[in-house]
C-alpha cells in the first residue's frame, strides 16, 4: 500500500485528528520496516527514531536479543491457566519482589493502567476507605479509576469523574498540600508519577518522595509509585 493510501484508511478508521496534525506539521510519516534504533518509512527513507515510545523500545526496535528469547519460548509456552503456577511467571515474581523493597507479591496485569485500577482498588479494600489523592496534571491511565485519578479535562472527556471528595488533587511537590488533604479525611492511597511525564518531566523536590510515604504512613494512606 501507498503511504497515502494508509494515511487515508487510518484517518477514517483508527486516529483521524492525529493523522490530521501530523500531516499538518509535515511529518505524514507510515512506518514501515523497524531495527534497532531506526525506522524505515513506506517510502523507502530511513530515520533515526528519537522518540522511543516512552521507553518501551529503549533496546531498540526488534533487538535480535529479545526476538530470539520470543521465538525460542513460543516453542513451547503460550499464555498458560491463570488458576495454575508455572514456572515462568514464579521466577518472575521471585526476581519482582527481592529488587522491590518492602514488596510481598507480584500481581501481573496487561497493561499499566490495569495496573492502577488493580492498585487502587487493593488500597480500597485494604484500608476500607475510598478516598484517593492525585497529583494535578498527573496521568495515570485511560482506565475506570485511573483515569478518574487523573488528569480532570481528560476525565471529563470520557464522563469518568467520580465525586470530587474522594478524587481530590494536589499540585506535585507540595507537602504542605498533600497533609492539608489528608487531614481533611480519611484516605484510602496517595498515587503519584515519580517522574510526571506528562507535566513535562519535572524534578521532586529534595525529599519529597520520602515525605509523601511518611505522611501516608502518618495518616493511615497506602503509597501507590506509578
Amino acid at each position: 500500500m501507498t503511504r497515502a493510501e494508509v494515511l487515508d484508511l487510518a484517518e477514517r478508521y483508527v486516529c483521524p485528528d492525529r493523522v490530521r496534525t501530523f500531516n499538518a506539521l509535515g511529518a505524514g510519516l507510515v512506518m514501515g520496516r523497524r531495527e534497532g534504533y531506526r525506522i524505515h518509512d513506506v517510502d523507502g527513507r530511513s530515520w533515526l527514531d528519537l522518540h522511543l515510545n516512552g521507553g518501551v523500545f529503549n533496546l531498540g526496535h526488534r533487538n535480535p536479543e529479545l526476538v530470539g528469547t520470543l521465538v525460542s519460548a513460543l516453542d513451547e509456552l503460550d499464555i498458560g491457566n491463570h488458576h495454575f503456577p508455572s514456572v515462568e511467571r514464579s521466577l518472575l515474581a521471585e526476581q519482582l519482589v527481592t529488587l522491590t523493597p518492602g514488596m510481598r507479591y507480584a500481581v501481573f496485569a496487561s497493561g499499566g493502567g490495569e495496573a492502577i485500577d488493580l492498585a487502587l482498588k487493593s488500597a480500597r479494600r485494604a484500608t476500607r476507605r475510598r478516598r484517593i489523592i492525585s497529583a494535578v496534571g498527573s496521568y495515570h491511565g485511560h482506565t475506570g479509576l485511573a483515569l478518574a485519578a487523573g488528569d480532570r479535562p481528560a476525565a471529563e472527556t470520557f464522563l469518568s469523574t467520580g465525586p470530587d471528595a474522594d478524587f481530590p488533587q494536589v499540585p506535585f511537590n507540595d507537602l504542605a498540600a498533600l497533609e492539608a488533604a489528608l487531614v481533611t479525611a480519611p484516605t484510602a492511597a496517595v498515587i503519584l508519577e515519580t517522574i510526571p511525564a506528562t507535566m513535562g518531566f519535572p524534578r521532586t523536590a529534595a525529599g519529597y518522595l520520602a515525605g509523601v510515604r511518611a505522611l501516608c504512613d502518618t495518616y493511615g494512606a497506602l503509597y501507590v509509585a506509578d
